[in-house]
This record gives structure tokens, C-alpha cells and sequence, in this order.
């Protein structure tokens, strides 16, 4: 069975995303994407390869920095749920072949915990996105959300 991002349509979306990116980036050629416009074009994505999580993420953190959270959380929640999916389904599949125990409670306390992600990861996007914080601000709501997860001081 192929795999939805193995699929041409993820593989355009892809080429197409990591276009719009290094545009971004190193805008050589063109003039950058209008807020509009670069909605548009991920929606475009989207349409193109509906499970292409890079754009929901980007979707996500877009309408937090309008002020949209609604349309954001579902964009973040779509992200969520593919990422649960497929912890618990790994994590499923080692419990099926007798490598670890705790299946059932795993998935009970991933569920558990998920509003709260979630949360996090909305507050964490409302911070990094917004340029009123300086840079040791948003290191300390950082650290206030993640502990010291968020950070590798061995990079």
C-alpha cells in the first residue's frame, strides 16, 4: 500500500513548499508573496496534497499572527492528530510484536495530555511570531511552557 506522501501530488506539493521557502528566503528573482497571496498558494498546496503537514503548521502560525485562533487551532489540531496517529500507531505496532508494554495507558494519557499541547503550542506561535517580544522575552515564555525542552545547549 503507497503511503499518501509518497504520492506524485505530495511530492509536487513538496517541490512547491520548499519553492515558496528558499523564495522567501532568498528572493532573487521575484517580489514576496503578499500575505494574501502566500494563503493562497498554501491553500493551493493543500489542495494539491491535502496531508502536506508543513502548510498546516505555516497556516497555523499565520492566522495567530492575524488574530484568527479559531481557524488557526484547526490547522494545529490537523498537525496534532496526524503526529498522535502515528506515535500511537508505532507505538501499537511494537506493543502487537511483544517489544513494549503499556499500549492502552499510553494512548490514554496521550489523549489526556493533547489539549494541553495544544495549548502550548498555540501560545508558543502567538509569541514567536510576534516582534513586540524581544528575544529574552520570548526565551523566558519559552522556558515558562517548555522547561528546558526547548532548548539544546549542546548546538
Amino acid at each position: 500500500m503507497k503511503k499518501i506522501i509518497q504520492t506524485d501530488a505530495c511530492n509536487e506539493a513538496k517541490w512547491m513548499y520548499t519553492g515558496m521557502k528558499s523564495q522567501e528566503k532568498f528572493p532573487l528573482l521575484s517580489a514576496l508573496l503578499t500575505e494574501k497571496e502566500k494563503i493562497e498558494y498554501l491553500k493551493e498546496i493543500l489542495s494539491i496534497c491535502p496531508e502536506y503537514y508543513p502548510v498546516f503548521n505555516e497556516l497555523g502560525g499565520m492566522y495567530i499572527k492575524k488574530g484568527m485562533d479559531k481557524t488557526a487551532k484547526k490547522y494545529f489540531n490537523k498537525t496534532f492528530n496526524e503526529v498522535y496517529l502515528g506515535i500511537l500507531e508505532f507505538y501499537r505496532l511494537l506493543s502487537d510484536n511483544k517489544l513494549v508494554l503499556g499500549y492502552k495507558e499510553l494512548k490514554k494519557e496521550m489523549l489526556k495530555l493533547k489539549p494541553e499541547l495544544i495549548e502550548k503550542m498555540k501560545r508558543y506561535n502567538e509569541v514567536r511570531h510576534n516582534d513586540d517580544y524581544s528575544e529574552e522575552q520570548k526565551e523566558e515564555i519559552r522556558y515558562e511552557l517548555f522547561e528546558r525542552d526547548h532548548s539544546w545547549s549542546f548546538l
